[in-house]
């Protein structure tokens, strides 16, 4: 049988070398023993600078804040009751549920993924990333577009090139 620390750096490593290399710090806020928790964390190679354990919910909040308070975007990932008001707090909060049930969790969440998988952290945020990309993208072509098309339209070139758009110009 493999140890459950074994299996937790099998789970948790990827996503999180994931996220150092995209220059995304980790926090882990807990309220699981410090002695576990640091455990757990230096496993997968978090250093002990970002653990905070034995935390209520009020005191992950509070992190939160002053994170919040000295510039930093805050995502927050929870599973439990006990993180709904943290995921509420942060910029964006993800909720990870095994079942499709709703729970206080997910109703205080700005994303719900199912599975309950921490690599599906990454897979979201790679997704968010090529969106904005792609809306950026479009938002460009739109603006060249009408950048030139609507002078056209205006008839500005009419006096320079005897040029109008005419309604026969549709083909109809």
């Amino acid at each position: 049988m493999t140890p459950p620390y074994s299996v937790l750096y099998m789970v948790m490593t990827p996503p999180y070398s994931v996220l150092y290399n995209k220059g995304i710090k980790t926090v882990v806020l807990s309220g699981d023993r410090e002695e576990a928790v640091a455990s757990i964390a230096k496993t997968v190679g978090i250093g002990s600078e970002f653990i905070r354990a034995s935390l209520t919910p009020q005191l992950k909040s509070g992190v939160i804040s002053t994170l919040q308070a000295s510039g930093h975007h805050v995502a927050m990932v929870g599973d439990g009751i006990n993180d709904a008001p943290s995921l509420a707090l942060a910029d964006v909060g993800i909720a990870l549920q095994i079942e499709a049930q709703e729970n206080a969790a997910s109703n205080a969440a700005s994303i719900i993924l199912l599975g309950n998988k921490l690599s599906q952290v990454v897979d979201a945020l790679d997704l968010a990333q090529a969106t904005m990309k792609k809306v950026h993208q479009n938002l460009s072509w739109a603006v060249a577009y009408n950048v030139v098309a609507i002078p056209i339209a205006a008839g500005l070139l009419l006096p320079q090139f005897d040029f109008a758009m005419t309604p026969s110009l549709s083909g109809k």
